[in-house]
């Protein structure tokens, strides 16, 4: 019968679809994993139950309404792809694959947590990103196992207080949901190490036990809130190495701040801060992001961030630039755009490993001749300021690949410039914006789990290569 049953199944699928099948069929007996990926299929194939022993299904970007009960029968299955498919529910059935550690039900029509995961006590990581889940059931503390879940884009206003009794969760991503407040039984979850709450503009403060987490906890992400304070007690924290409140409604950063000598990230972009903040601890700071803020002032001390990599500082009302800017020695990209800067120091030509010098829309007429030494700059942009003609220092700036300097009463650029850089040259290209926690939401998210899985126990999150908004 299941060999009869399997042949009407081949006879309804079209030619290239049932090659490809087969095809991964075959090489599924050696490898134990079969992708049937993107392969447009409506039904879960039964012929799939030639493969017991089978270890990773993977079935996402198809067009399947019903995950089928017979699923329970692939005893030896550890890694269930579903993500991007029409799914409603999952079978109790499922309930009784006991070994299933990984699953993803991301992208689907899932309007509540299926209960048969409920019996799922080997799963260490769960999406359920993108459904309509309203709720979590307060069994969610049954999954003992669970470190990884991603709830981001659903449809949550409250977390339940049995939430707080996981035993080893260690990332929590919940991006875009509907908060009535910071669900604060989160901060009883002590193995927690990223927490992720962002998108939730009714959450305008911020509980003082996140302090709770403090023995573990190293990456804190909170954008796109409705915050006015950052709470005193995230300065306890002090094993954060990312810490990102961007467009919040904050005024003032904590003076706790300068105990996360740990700290690497510091996103802040967006707030209503005035004053450069008091950070002057953090040696181990390499990305600073205080852009679209109100600060007038930047207060840089002696030996003080002398690890930083990129300082944004885009879109403030600053007039001037310290001469300790030279202190920043591997600063590789500065952005100083659209802020109120008429004179530059003679310090900034000190920068030698810039790459990226961000300059144009501010009150500039001339520029120190010591920027000749900004020897590795590839992007400079000077456009939308008083300047009367091209910089002399620009000819020997010999990796230069792009630079903005239009305006009427500009003179031709010299000839030497002309072969590098051009009269069309264009802006810099728009960044993607900074240390928000994912990026992929119409594709798989469990790429970004996958592909950190060798940073430190692999639940940290992307941290290399993190760039500001231009």
């Amino acid at each position: 019968n299941n060999w009869k049953d399997s042949m009407e199944e081949a006879s309804k699928m079209e030619i290239e679809p049932l090659l490809a099948f087969l095809k991964q069929l075959y090489e599924a007996r050696e490898s134990k994993i079969l992708d049937l990926s993107k392969q447009r299929i409506k039904d879960v194939p039964g012929m799939v139950l030639r493969l017991s022993d089978m270890e990773k299904l993977d079935l996402r970007h198809n067009k399947i309404t019903e995950i089928p009960s017979f699923i329970c029968l692939l005893v030896e299955l550890r890694d269930l792809n579903i993500r991007d498919n029409r799914v409603k529910d999952l079978p109790q059935e499922l309930g009784s694959v006991r070994g299933l550690e990984i699953l993803d039900a991301g992208q689907n029509k899932l309007y509540r947590v299926p209960e048969c995961l409920a019996s799922l006590e080997n799963l260490t990581n769960l999406w359920l990103d993108q459904n309509g889940i309203k709720e979590i059931p307060d069994w969610f503390p049954k999954l003992i196992s669970l470190k990884y879940l991603n709830i981001d884009y659903n449809k949550l206003k409250m977390m339940p207080p049995e939430f707080g009794a996981m035993l080893r969760l260690e990332q929590l991503l919940m991006v875009s949901n509907r908060f009535l407040n910071f669900p604060a039984t989160c901060c009883e979850v002590l193995t927690m190490v990223e927490l992720s709450i962002c998108d939730a503009e009714n959450i305008i403060s911020m509980p003082a036990s996140i302090i709770n987490l403090q023995p573990k906890l190293r990456k804190l992400v909170m954008n796109g809130c409705s915050l006015s304070r950052i709470h005193d007690s995230v300065g306890y924290c002090t094993n954060l190495t990312i810490l990102s409140f961007a467009n919040n409604n904050v005024t003032v950063v904590p003076h706790t701040f300068h105990m996360l000598t740990q700290c690497h990230v510091l996103n802040l972009q967006g707030n209503r801060i005035v004053a450069f903040p008091d950070i002057f601890n953090l040696t181990n700071l390499t990305h600073l992001n205080l852009s679209d803020n109100e600060i007038t002032t930047v207060d840089l001390r002696i030996g003080d961030l002398n690890q930083m990599e990129e300082l944004n500082l885009n879109n403030n009302k600053i007039a001037s630039i310290p001469l300790t800017i030279a202190t920043l020695t591997c600063l590789t990209e500065l952005d100083l755009q659209r802020n109120r800067i008429m004179t530059l120091p003679w310090a900034i030509g000190t920068l030698d490993s810039l790459t990226q010098l961000q300059l144009h829309s501010n009150l500039l007429t001339s520029c120190p001749p010591t920027m000749s030494n900004l020897v590795n700059i590839r992007i400079l942009t000077l456009r939308d300021n008083q300047i009367s003609e091209v910089p002399d220092f620009v000819a020997s700036l010999t990796e230069l690949k792009r630079l903005t300097l239009k305006q009427k009463s500009l003179k031709g650029l010299p000839e030497i410039s002309v072969q590098r850089v051009g009269e069309d040259a264009k802006e810099v290209p728009p960044t993607p914006p900074a240390w928000t926690p994912r990026e992929d939401y119409g594709e798989d998210s469990r790429k970004f789990f996958q592909a950190n899985e060798a940073e430190e126990d692999g639940r940290m999150g992307p941290q290399k290569n993190m760039r500001f908004n231009a």
